[in-house]
């Protein structure tokens, strides 16, 4: 499993309606992480072999290439940015959680996010590589040394804020200013304080009102629905309006 660590939104200061933006990196990968076979001799399951005995590199792009049917390319443990076959034990997806690497389908990967828990993410070179319209090809994994593996990249999920439709279950989906991206949920309600989106409950989000940073429901501007069932809320632009697929996302107040 790889280890992925998003930034702290930077709201404080800023009033509600404020574009909330979000850069993210990442963390040091699992080294317990047994999509290999032999820790002194890192050969990897299923992996082909050149006549010469060396290990040939697959591809990490859907649709993958260079590994046996029933088995993923992904990178392997030398945090090199080569890759090697895998097995597929589950052929989860990006709406997937994950116990390691061999939960996710070709084309995605584990990845820890800074609560503990893990979903699959799918591998990219540019944001057309990804479901859209909220998807983005913006997260990198570092070599332990926080230094970007190179040439590995991931997508962000492509989800619903209000809904969380296309987010693992019991996963929230989160607002930036041009994508959207998936993390578990937390305990906050309306109004709660929060540090980050993963303090709030699923389709809520943590935006700053006053200065004083509070979960608040996600909607859609202009549309009848969630905000109604909060009493004396509407739902309400960002000063910088976020736009994702045509939809106009803010937040009941």
């Amino acid at each position: 499993m790889r280890t992925l660590l998003p930034l702290f939104i930077a709201l404080a200061g800023c009033e509600f309606g404020d574009n909330r933006l979000l850069a993210l990196t990442t963390g040091e990968p699992d080294a317990a992480a047994d999509d290999v076979t032999d820790a002194a001799a890192p050969v990897p399951d299923g992996a082909a072999d050149s006549p010469d005995g060396a290990v040939e590199e697959c591809t990490l792009l859907p649709p993958q290439t260079g590994c046996p049917d029933g088995q993923a390319c992904d990178l392997d443990d030398l945090d090199t940015g080569a890759t090697a076959c895998r097995k597929v034990d589950h052929d989860g997806d990006q709406t997937s959680t994950c116990a390691n690497e061999r939960d996710c389908g070709a084309g995605t990967t584990c990845v820890e996010d800074a609560t503990g828990d893990a979903s699959c993410l799918q591998f990219c070179q540019r944001d057309a590589d990804c479901d859209q319209p909220g998807g983005a090809c913006d997260i990198e994994i570092d070599d332990g040394n926080g230094d970007p593996i190179p040439g590995v990249t991931l997508c962000t999920q492509s989800c619903n804020p209000v809904t969380a439709s296309g987010c693992p279950n019991g996963w929230g989906c989160q607002l930036f200013s041009d994508h959207t991206r998936c993390r578990p949920g937390g305990a906050g309600g309306h109004m709660s304080t929060c540090a980050g989106d993963e303090d709030c409950r699923v389709g809520f989000g943590c935006v700053s009102v006053g200065g004083v940073l509070e979960c608040l429901r996600n909607c859609r501007v202009g549309a009848l629905g969630v905000c109604s069932a909060i009493s004396g809320t509407t739902c309400r632009s960002y000063q910088t309006p976020i736009v994702i697929g045509g939809v106009e996302y803010g937040a009941c107040l």
